[in-house]
């Protein structure tokens, strides 16, 4: 399955696109389908297959300017879909597109999702479950590019936060069910960027750019839990 979003014809307004799918069938691409007529204009679409099979789409939608995201769920191989649901309702009016989607991992038989909304009661990277419960905001304007890993019993969510004059390094928090850790920061990780990983057993694998003077090098980091 592919999903993209899609100028609308004939429109009247600046970007204004639609989300579409098109789905595989013995190796060639069938015709697309209309799955939502308004959605934020920009922003990321995120996929994600859960422990049971479902298919999620995680996207920012666009209801009057209130730019929160929506999940649509199929459990029949993209058949048929769910009507949109708001996964959280953080009522963030915005008039024009944060170019800014959502990021999820397996978590589970569930899964755990994460994006950024500026709502003025709370804004900052909020986590949550799939079925929309809030586990904590990240409010430190200088948290960028979060990550989610997951193993059997526990997830992490990993990320850039500025560390007062020495810049920016890696930190995460610990996932156990509803119980979330405090912050942990990743020795050796000054000047990462855009990190991803994985987690296997008791550790973390991560790979991250690190900045320099004249070019980004490459790093990968292991972290013991």
């Amino acid at each position: 399955a592919v999903f993209y979003l899609k100028d609308v014809a004939n429109s009247t307004k600046h970007e204004e696109r639609d989300l579409r799918m098109v789905l595989s069938k013995n190796g060639v691409f069938q015709p697309e389908r209309l799955i939502d007529p308004v959605v934020c204009d920009c922003c990321n679409i995120n996929l994600l297959v859960d422990g049971n099979g479902a298919l999620h789409v995680y996207y920012r939608d666009n209801n009057d300017d209130i730019r929160d995201i929506a999940k649509i769920t199929s459990t029949d191989n993209g058949a048929t879909f769910s009507k949109p649901q708001i996964l959280h309702n953080d009522g963030w009016k915005i008039n024009g597109c944060p170019h800014s989607g959502a990021i999820s991992s397996t978590y589970g038989k569930g899964a755990l999702i994460a994006w950024f909304s500026g709502a003025e009661s709370e804004s900052g990277f909020r986590l949550v479950t799939q079925e929309g419960k809030k586990l904590f905001v990240l409010s430190d304007a200088s948290v960028k590019n979060p990550w989610i890993m997951a193993g059997a019993k526990q997830a992490v969510m990993i990320w850039e936060q500025s560390q007062t004059d020495s810049g920016n390094q890696l930190v995460f928090r610990k996932i156990n069910g509803d119980k979330v850790s405090e912050t942990v920061s990743v020795d050796g990780t000054l000047n990462a960027l855009n990190s991803t990983g994985l987690m296997l057993d008791n550790q973390l694998l991560l790979a991250h750019e690190v900045k320099g003077d004249k070019k980004n090098s490459l790093k990968i980091t292991t972290v013991t839990l």
